[in-house]
């Protein structure tokens, strides 16, 4: 019961990031909104690290990039581009979904890689839930002819990275280390991709603009449901957390409708209804 309240949690905090992170994006070249979100990952890792376990800088193993290096680079180099140029160049109605569309992987794997035992009574929900998160993704939309194919298409790479990822960091723990190692050793990672995009800024002379309010509340936010959802990859099956994390879809859904004005169709609604429906079964069942 907890993990699926933890899990509800980040999916409303991704909900609001992703509207703050859209309209950072309207604001700021790509290059600026990457780098505030990395100057700030390295911030908060270093401090998490520190507070949660401060020996992690004494025992530091450098093992730990076997599962790391990969992970980091697929995230920072390909999942951080993708999500960027689908939120920036996509509407957000139409791509959000798609971004959040990989529980569809992530239970896959669970089950097949891990050999999560997962109940009927939470599997069927479970179904239901990302096959309404699917199904956002082909309904008909007044909207979808305005985005961009290309769009689409990272938003779809995105899914997938995150999927594997996930799965990487779930690894992490299984090998033996912590939620300290694992943000310390990012953040150590992430020095070196400041220094790389700072080199490119400074060869094609961008400047670093101050960031605003919807910069700091979209990195603020972010990192807040990253953290939580690292804690409940330490603790519980990663095919029951993912599913209920890519629910941030429908508060992003929500939000655009409410803040960015942007219009549902019926079928729309109806899979927002199938999956608000489900997550209340899945509760009930799960408790």
């Amino acid at each position: 019961m907890t993990t699926i309240i933890i899990a509800l949690m980040i999916a409303f905090i991704w909900g609001f990031s992703e509207i703050c992170y859209k309209r950072a994006t309207n604001k700021y070249n790509s290059m600026n909104v990457l780098m505030h979100s990395y100057l700030f990952e390295i911030l908060v890792y270093l401090l998490f690290a520190l507070i949660v376990d401060a020996s992690a800088f004494t025992r530091f193993n450098p093992r730990i990039f076997i599962y790391i290096a990969p992970m980091f680079l697929l995230s920072v180099g390909l999942g951080n581009i993708f999500y960027l140029y689908s939120i920036k160049h996509g509407n957000l109605s139409i791509v959000s979904p798609i971004l959040a569309s990989d529980p569809v992987y992530v239970i896959l794997i669970g089950m097949f890689l891990f050999h999560e035992n997962i109940s009927i009574y939470e599997l069927i929900p479970l179904i239901i839930i990302c096959a309404g998160i699917c199904a956002l993704n082909f309904v008909s939309s007044k909207t979808k002819e305005k985005v961009k194919k290309t769009a689409i298409f990272f938003a779809s790479c995105y899914a997938l990275i995150v999927a594997i990822t996930t799965t990487l960091e779930k690894s992490v723990y299984l090998s033996g280390f912590n939620l300290a190692d694992f943000y310390l050793s990012n953040a150590i990672l992430l020095v070196l991709a400041v220094i790389v995009l700072a080199t490119i800024m400074k060869i094609k002379h961008i400047k670093l603009e101050k960031p605003d309010k919807d910069i700091l509340l979209s990195n603020v936010l972010s990192r807040g449901g990253y953290f939580l959802h690292s804690y409940l990859l330490t603790t519980a099956y990663i095919s029951i957390v993912s599913p209920l994390t890519g629910l941030y879809s429908v508060v992003t859904h929500i939000l655009a409708v409410k803040i960015l004005k942007e219009k549902l169709t019926l079928k729309q609604n109806i899979c927002v209804s199938l999956i608000i429906i489900s997550t209340i079964v899945l509760l009930i069942f799960s408790s």
